[in-house]
């Protein structure tokens, strides 16, 4: 009977996700694609490896970094520096949820899904204008960490220095 409550508990823990992967942001461009002619989003997929990443987008536009992760595990991907980016209104994360995650899981393979599978997160972000940036070659720091919701232990940490362009 234990074994059961455990399958139903992991199925409707499961359901959620597997829907996630059709939900879309209203406002945000989307890749440019043969019937849609939307203006072209960066795509930046992060390894899940404790490592600093530089990216580069250009300033004022929008952009996305993607992380591999498996939600079934239990960990998932969280904002750690969430209050920092907020105060220098430089970039802005438009998808976070209350828990400075996003809400965004991607399964890898949709067309053979199987339960457990794994797949990535996205964190979409839209960056303001800023000359002095460009200028003197300042950039924003992410710091993404994984970690089980309810603990405060950091699986792993993937930091990126975010650098701008015109």
């Amino acid at each position: 009977m234990l074994f059961f409550k455990s399958s139903i508990i992991i199925i409707l823990t499961i359901i959620p996700l597997i829907k996630l992967q059709n939900t879309t942001s209203g406002n945000f461009s989307t890749i440019n694609n043969s019937t849609n002619k939307k203006k072209k989003i960066e795509e930046f997929t992060l390894p899940p490896i404790n490592q600093i990443w530089d990216i580069t987008v250009k300033m004022g536009e929008g952009f996305i970094i993607k992380i591999f992760s498996n939600p079934t595990t239990g960990y998932n991907w969280y904002i750690d520096n969430i209050d920092q980016i907020k105060e220098s209104k430089i970039l802005n994360c438009i998808n976070l949820n209350d828990n400075n995650s996003t809400g965004k899981f991607i399964v890898d393979n949709p067309e053979n899904l199987i339960m457990g599978q794994p797949g990535h997160f996205e964190f979409k972000f839209t960056s303001h204008y800023n000359e002095s940036y460009i200028k003197s070659n300042l950039f924003e720091k992410i710091v993404f960490v994984e970690k089980k919701p309810w603990e405060n232990i950091n699986y792993r940490v993937v930091e990126t220095r975010v650098f701008f362009k015109k």
